[in-house]
């Protein structure tokens, strides 16, 4: 959902006023609907090869606001590049979210020959959005792609979405960041606000810049040496399938990490000095720290903003998260509670509840919460968790119905807690039917499906156990010490 959703802010947030937008690739809608949000928008060509996936894209309505069904959507079956040549429109907006390289035929999306005319298509001042993945890719063919991109529009830049995935943005002039045109994408509404702070981490529209990592002169830098891939010369085409089972993420994040001068100097230019900056540091931070499990380079960058401004709670907050993933219990208490003199906010109150719960200060947790249940809009979640870890599952179940009516935490992990609870209060019946429900809302939650095989085991319904231990060695590499899957082989 996050790289779906910002394929379809992003590219909003770089232009000023985007009338005709162009998706290639429909998949689930999701960047589709993103787009179609917004009213300036006046209409979206969607273009997709597969007539199935338009079929099953109505079963994502919840989440791509249906947008086929939209007055100002077009969908045409056809190839993105082929449509492109065969239409005589223009757009302002190009979103290019293809299937993977590897397969056969899609590396012909990434050319200098497409991008020309995609060039071609673009309004003055448009912009290009193409989606890359670092799964599966290595960094050879990925600064095949960036330098191919590189040369081929007059600007381009590398943002980050998830561990796994990137956008590139390309433009045939100088692509701006207006921080004041962030704002007016990112606060459109409570459910545009909601996914900023659901799938990019960002509370504040300055945050929005740290996911920039490399402006052109840094992809130039970044791709020096790599190939060129052309249509006659198709490196990517041949190269991509041999990298499908390799997995480079983490080198590729490190090598991009070293080269973010040139990007702070670009963002610097259009920012606040302090406020802006510091968010800037404060972004960089969560994406190390959320996305990429670096704590050192989360610490770095934090450091970084409360040195540019240490006046914000949230900034101690952050620094106090760090340490308690390190487990300096001692000295994220102290820095918490550095950032609850300066505001007393909900989100410390949290943090403060985390660090005695992770050093077992139980009684300390619950004395917090009911302290401040007033201000904690998550209290039932908070409150069933210290009761089930104190063992009081009766008095646990409750609270955690009234977490999944409210919504507060996700809805199988709340199940999956339930049938724990009755597991424990030897209700077995009740165990297996919140254990089946948690399935049901996640069908790959892997805990659910080991202690449903294991209250099986338990019962003796060996057969229903064994089909379980089967489904899950076949999807995951489980300890045996969990699964003592060689019981089966006797039945």
């Amino acid at each position: 959902m996050a790289t779906q959703s910002l394929l379809g802010y992003l590219p909003v947030m770089l232009h000023h006023d985007p009338l005709n937008v162009l998706v290639i690739g429909l998949g689930s809608g999701v960047t589709a609907g993103t787009v179609a949000q917004y009213d300036s928008v006046q209409s979206i060509d969607i273009v997709e090869i597969e007539p199935a996936v338009i079929e099953a894209s109505s079963f994502f309505k919840d989440v791509n606001r249906g947008v086929i069904e939209k007055p100002k959507a077009r969908v045409f079956i056809n190839d993105g590049r082929n449509h492109l040549l065969e239409r005589a429109e223009t757009y302002d907006i190009v979103i290019s979210e293809p299937s993977n390289p590897w397969i056969s035929g899609v590396a012909g999306l990434y050319t200098t020959d497409y991008f020309h005319i995609v060039n071609q298509k673009l309004n003055p001042k448009g912009i290009f959005c193409q989606w890359i993945h670092l799964y599966s890719m290595s960094s050879e063919n990925l600064k095949m792609i960036l330098k191919t991109m590189a040369l081929s529009f007059k600007d381009v830049q590398f943002w980050i979405s998830t561990f796994g995935d990137v956008l590139v943005i390309a433009s045939n002039e100088k692509v701006r960041i207006d921080p004041m045109r962030i704002e007016e994408v990112m606060n459109l509404n409570e459910k545009t606000k909601k996914d900023f702070r659901d799938y990019f981490l960002a509370d504040y529209p300055a945050e929005i810049p740290g996911r920039l990592f490399l402006d052109r002169e840094g992809i130039l830098d970044f791709s020096e040496g790599a190939a060129v891939n052309r249509d006659d010369y198709p490196y990517l085409e041949f190269q991509a399938p041999k990298s499908l089972y390799i997995r480079q993420e983490g080198a590729i994040i490190n090598d991009l990490s070293s080269r973010r001068v040139s990007t702070y100097q670009t963002v610097g230019n259009v920012m606040d000095v302090t406020r802006d900056i510091s968010l800037f540091y404060f972004h960089r931070s969560k994406l190390y720290t959320n996305i990429y499990n670096s704590l050192d380079m989360g610490e770095f960058y934090i450091k970084k903003a409360l040195s540019a401004d240490g006046s914000r709670a949230d900034f101690y907050y952050q620094l106090g998260r760090i340490a308690l993933l390190k487990n300096n219990y001692a000295s994220a208490l102290d820095i918490v509670s550095q950032g609850l003199k300066l505001q007393k906010t909900p989100k410390g109150i949290k943090s403060l509840y985390d660090i005695y719960m992770a050093s077992g200060q139980n009684n300390k947790a619950f004395d917090l919460i009911q302290e401040n249940r007033d201000i904690l809009e998550d209290y039932e979640v908070r409150h069933a968790l210290l009761l089930y870890r104190a063992g009081q599952y009766e008095q646990a179940v409750p609270y955690l119905h009234a977490a999944i009516e409210k919504k507060q935490e996700r809805e199988y992990f709340l199940l999956f807690i339930i049938g724990n609870c009755y597991k424990a209060l030897n209700r077995p019946e009740m165990a297996e039917k919140y254990y089946l429900q948690s399935i049901e809302k996640d069908e790959m939650h892997q805990r659910a499906h080991i202690s449903l095989a294991e209250l099986y085991w338990t019962q003796k319904k060996y057969d229903d156990a064994c089909r379980i231990y089967s489904f899950i060695e076949q999807y995951w590499e489980v300890d045996d010490t969990l699964i003592d899957d060689s019981r089966c082989s006797t039945f």
